[in-house]
């Protein structure tokens, strides 16, 4: 009796967690779709997707580039507005003031995509939300709520300067 109970719960197990990835994978794909169209509807066709990591990205200048390009272990010096896709900014670095960041310390949208970018360049990246705060969104010390749970996030990006560690 126990080993027809284990070979059923096992059973039940694989199926819960077969539902959860086809589940996260549909979401996945439901979210490219809405970036790709929503890059289509802007009349943005030059952007760039990566197809097996999922995000987008597109220069909106090139001319002031001074260098190359950061590792994922470079501290970088950005000026970006954050959004939230088809919503609010939700963070914004002071006009004229860059912020310095260690690139391996954020999400992972924008360790993957920054490596694409160059000094001096500015772009849009557009990152899922498996590849930025997920399920759980991200919420301040206090619980209240800056970027709800499967969110889609847009930066607007100008990579001033790139400091690389060995």
């Amino acid at each position: 009796m126990t080993i027809i109970r284990n070979i059923a719960l096992g059973i039940v197990l694989l199926f819960s967690l077969y539902s959860c990835d086809k589940r996260n994978d549909d979401l996945w794909n439901l979210e490219k779709d809405q970036i790709r169209n929503y890059l289509l509807s802007l009349g943005i066709t030059d952007f760039t997707e990566d197809e097996s990591a999922g995000y987008f990205y597109y220069f909106t200048d090139l001319d002031s580039i001074s260098g190359g390009r950061p590792n994922v272990n470079s501290t970088i010096e950005v000026h970006y507005d954050g959004k939230i896709f088809n919503d609010g900014i939700f963070y914004q670095t002071t006009p004229g003031q860059t912020e310095r960041i260690l690139l391996s310390s954020t999400i992972i949208g924008w360790q993957l995509g920054l490596q694409n970018f160059f000094i001096g360049s500015s772009g849009v990246l557009i990152i899922p939300s498996r590849l930025a705060y997920g399920k759980d969104g991200l919420y301040d010390d206090y619980g209240n709520e800056i970027i709800p749970p499967n969110s889609i996030l847009v930066f607007e990006i100008n990579l001033v300067e790139v400091h690389p560690h060995f």
